[in-house]
C-alpha cells in the first residue's frame, strides 16, 4: 500500500508497532515503501516510559510516554506536510497492550489496580486520538483527510482487565471475541456523520479501498473496495473468509461462509449461525455435519 501511494505522490510514514517481519532488511518499514519510521519491530515492548525506539535505522531513547511520543510524530507530519503534499500515516499505537504502564497524569485519576491502570491506558489513548483529530482540523485539511480507527484483535483473556461484552472468546482465539473489532472511518463531506454499516469487512480491504478512491492501478488482492459501503451505504457481502492461528503449538482456524462460521478450537469443531447467533452460544456442528465437511 505505501509503495503504491508513493507512486501517486504521497509521502508515507509509519509510527509505532511493526510486528509483520524483521528477520531481513527487506521485511522492515523502510523497504516496504515508508519514507520514515519511528517505532519498534517486535510484538512486545518492555515499558511505555522513556522507550528505546528505531528512528529509521538509528536506535534512540525518547523521553516521555510511548503513546504521547508516537502522537507527537504524527502531529509533526500533519503540521508540516498538510499544505505541501498528500500523506499516508500508519499510526500503530501499542496501547493498551501489556505492560500496564499508564502515564501518571491518567494513572492518578483511577484506582491503583490492574483495572484502574488499564482504564488509564485507554484514557491516554483516547486523549491522543483527540490530539490527532485537532491537528487535522487546525491544519485545515479535515474535509479531504480520511481517518480510520480500528484494532488488530479483541480484548485479551481473563488475566487481563478487558471485556468483549457478550462476544465469546478473547485475543488469540478465533471466536468473535478474538477477531471482531470496531472500525470507525471519519471523512467530513464524504461520509455522513453518525451512520452505521453492517457489512462484513477486514483490514485487507483497506488497500483496494484507498487505491480505488485515488484511481491507482493496483494488483489483485484478497480484499475488496469499500467505497460503495462508505459513500453510498451499500451492504457488502463476502463469500468466504479464513483465519488461522498457532498458539502454544496448537493450530486453530475459522471459516466464514455467509451465515455459517466454523471454528476449529482445541481439536474440536464448532459451527455457528453467526447471523442469528452473533455471540456463538449454540454449537450446531452435530446437527449440520454436511455444512462442517462441505
Amino acid at each position: 500500500m505505501p509503495e503504491l501511494l508513493k507512486q501517486a505522490g504521497y509521502a508515507t510514514f509509519h509510527f509505532g508497532k511493526w510486528h509483520v517481519g524483521d528477520a531481513r532488511p527487506e521485511y522492515k518499514p523502510l523497504a516496504k515503501g515508508y519514507d520514515r519510521f519511528v517505532g519498534f519491530l517486535a510484538g512486545y515492548l518492555g515499558s511505555y516510559t522513556n522507550p528505546w525506539l528505531l528512528n529509521n535505522t538509528r536506535i534512540v531513547q525518547y523521553g516521555g510516554h510511548l503513546t504521547d511520543i508516537l502522537t507527537d510524530q504524527a502531529v509533526d507530519v500533519i503540521d508540516n506536510h498538510a499544505h505541501d503534499e498528500p500523506f499516508l500515516i500508519n499510526l500503530w499505537y501499542y496501547a493498551p497492550h501489556l505492560p500496564l504502564d499508564p502515564h501518571p497524569r491518567w494513572a492518578e485519576k483511577y484506582p491503583d489496580t490492574d483495572e484502574g491502570k488499564y482504564a488509564a491506558m485507554v484514557s491516554t489513548l483516547d486523549e491522543n486520538v483527540g490530539r490527532i483529530m485537532r491537528a487535522v482540523e487546525s491544519a485545515g485539511i479535515k474535509d479531504n483527510t480520511s481517518i480510520v480507527f480500528t484494532s488488530d484483535n479483541g480484548g485479551a483473556d481473563s488475566t487481563h482487565p478487558t471485556g468483549n461484552g457478550d462476544l465469546k472468546g478473547y485475543k488469540g482465539e478465533l471466536f468473535q471475541g478474538g477477531i471482531k473489532v470496531p472500525l470507525f472511518v471519519k471523512w467530513p463531506g464524504r461520509i455522513p456523520a453518525g451512520t452505521f454499516n453492517h457489512s462484513l469487512v477486514t483490514t485487507v480491504d483497506f488497500m483496494p479501498t484507498l487505491t480505488d478512491i485515488l484511481g491507482i492501478d493496483a494488483p489483485p488482492t484478497d480484499g475488496q473496495s469499500l467505497t460503495s459501503a462508505l459513500f453510498q451505504g451499500a451492504h457488502l457481502d463476502k463469500k468466504l473468509l479464513f483465519w488461522e492461528n498457532v498458539t502454544q503449538g496448537t493450530y486453530t482456524y475459522a471459516v466464514r461462509d455467509g451465515k455459517w462460521k466454523l471454528v476449529r478450537h482445541r481439536y474440536e469443531d464448532y459451527l455457528y449461525d453467526i447471523v442469528d447467533d452473533p455471540n456463538e452460544t449454540t454449537d450446531l456442528a452435530a446437527v449440520n455435519a454436511g455444512v462442517v465437511v462441505s
